[in-house]
């Protein structure tokens, strides 16, 4: 990631296991107490994905809270999380 976000012209890259819509790494699990409904095995289904450090910046999704693990360190930090907080 780092050699593309030092491309001219780009400003910062990020990459995913599975995109936004598609079909990802589904969980299934059972929620303790709670019978599954209509003869099914389970009650609990999640979609989870694995996502670089700038993801959510290259999305332009805006994230509040404390700051992201990983999300560059010294300069390249300050410049990327100034938008989200």
């Amino acid at each position: 990631m780092e050699r593309l976000e030092q491309l001219p012209g780009v400003r910062a890259a990020a990459m995913v296991n599975s995109l936004p819509l598609e079909g990802g790494i589904d969980m299934i699990f059972n929620i303790p107490r709670r019978p599954p409904a209509n003869g099914q095995k389970f009650n609990g289904d999640v979609q989870w994905r694995f996502v670089s450090a700038h993801y959510f910046y290259v999305l332009g999704i805006p994230l509040r809270g404390p700051s992201v693990p990983n999300a560059g360190t010294g300069k390249d930090r300050d410049h990327l999380m100034k938008p989200w907080l």
